[in-house]
């Protein structure tokens, strides 16, 4: 998700005024904040119905903004120097701030989520706005000439550009910027208005209903992995979603290169190798021909010589590469064993199938490691959890654990709970013919 003034939003368009004229947005106002609330003033005529479609709220302009076009209309009493209404169609009036800072929100809970700016789609058909609105304080804002909007329900999502994205919203594209967090008075009020709990649902791995293609993964808006010319999705038991590329910019905030380092110290592939099933489930290695035993020890080889590649394909965790060098050089790195695997997996798999005797079912014993098609994205824990009133975060090794243990096709199953995890994958006339633990004790894949 883009930032609060981390760089310029496209510019807005302008809005359409009650009368059909186009009116630009006033400046931020010159005096200081203070400690009044927000001013709501009736439309100008009162003969008109009233709207029920959602205002676009004014928030804060650039500073030193001088243009004609932004000039404050010092011929209407703003009440206490605050941001003179702006009529949005028949009968729909803003309200006037005496604070820029603050500001009343209405029809904002498929835009917000959690004290962020949600980057999703918005189905103003299927929104149903809160019954009272709220007042939220929002943090200052570095003078990046970016002017800040908020829109109630607009259409669509169009496009994400520096530090904001744009929505199809009244009388064409308006730029939205978000604001990282809300104090905890804010929060609380949020939470209330819309029946959340910020923590809660940070830690929350959500189940996708049958017709849901996004939902959130501790917080993150994932989606099922896209297709491709060459891909026509994810293989069979290996994670089959991937980070939602309008919340790349939120998962990138909870890349740590340090921690990640650490964590690299302990050698987890080395971990992975070494907890790997070494038996055959359903070939007897007794009527296995002598060029297929030597392949098969050929490709425990080269999981051993690969077992980093694998093991990031598998714990593919979205880095922030401008963060810093050492970030950068992480992700060039395991690009280059990324791609490395592909090419040398392809040509070993090739040789294998054609080798006397190697039959293609062999692929599917659990302890010839296959390759995802996607790598598989490792989502951390947001760290803001605990300044929101949750739990503290897990050290980088538990959330490993607890990854590896919730989808075990990230280690090659050598951490599920039982064969029936990976049992679903294998075609039942092969499962048939499974040997019994007695049997398989004495099968190894390899002797060596």
């Amino acid at each position: 998700m883009a930032e609060t003034g981390n760089a310029p939003a496209p510019a807005p368009s302008s809005t359409p005024a009650a009368g059909g004229d186009s009116t630009q947005p006033p400046p931020d106002s010159a005096s200081p904040p203070d400690t009044g609330d927000v001013e709501k003033r009736p439309p100008e005529d009162s003969s008109q119905p009233s709207s029920g479609e959602s205002q676009a709220i004014i928030l804060r302009q650039p500073d030193g903004d001088d243009s004609a076009e932004n000039a404050p209309d010092e011929s209407k009493d703003t009440g206490g120097g605050g941001v003179s209404p702006i009529p949005m169609g028949e009968g729909v009036v803003l309200p006037s701030f005496s604070r820029p800072r603050y500001v009343r929100m209405e029809d904002v809970d498929a835009l917000f989520y959690k004290g962020i700016l949600s980057q999703q789609t918005v189905r103003p058909e299927t929104f149903a706005p809160p019954d009272s609105s709220a007042c939220w304080t929002l943090p200052s804002l570095p003078d990046t000439g970016t002017k800040t909007y908020l829109v109630g329900v607009p259409a669509t999502v169009d496009d994400t550009r520096g530090g904001g994205f744009t929505m199809n919203g009244y009388g064409g594209t308006t730029a939205l910027i978000g604001f990282e967090e809300m104090n905890a008075d804010d929060n609380s009020e949020f939470e209330r208005l819309f029946d959340m709990n910020a923590p809660v649902e940070l830690m929350t791995i959500e189940t996708p209903d049958d017709d849901e293609t996004s939902w959130r993964h501790l917080g993150i808006l994932v989606q099922y992995v896209s297709t491709s010319r060459n891909s026509s999705g994810q293989d069979p038991g290996f994670p089959d979603y991937e980070v939602h590329k309008y919340a790349s910019d939120l998962a990138k905030k909870r890349w740590d290169s340090d921690a990640y380092v650490e964590l690299e110290k302990s050698e987890p592939w080395t971990v992975m190798f070494e907890g790997r099933y070494r038996v055959l489930f359903f070939h007897r290695r007794s009527t296995l021909s002598l060029d297929t035993l030597r392949m098969l020890g050929e490709i425990v080889k080269f999981m051993h010589t690969n077992a980093r590649a694998f093991w990031e394909c598998g714990h593919w965790v979205t880095i922030d590469q401008e963060a810093d060098d050492l970030s950068l050089a992480i992700h060039s790195g395991r690009v280059t064993r990324r791609n490395a695997l592909r090419r040398r997996y392809q040509s070993l798999e090739k040789r294998a199938l054609a080798t006397p005797g190697f039959v293609k079912t062999l692929l599917y014993e659990p302890g010839l490691w296959k390759l995802p098609d996607r790598c598989c994205a490792w989502i951390w824990q947001d760290p803001r959890v605990e300044k929101l009133g949750g739990p503290k975060c897990d050290d980088l090794e538990i959330q490993l654990a607890e990854t590896d243990l919730r989808e075990p096709a990230r280690t090659q199953w050598n951490t599920a709970s039982s064969k029936s995890e990976w049992l679903q994958y294998v075609p039942t006339e092969l499962k048939a013919r499974m040997l019994s633990a007695s049997e398989r004790k004495e099968n190894l894949i390899c002797t060596k």
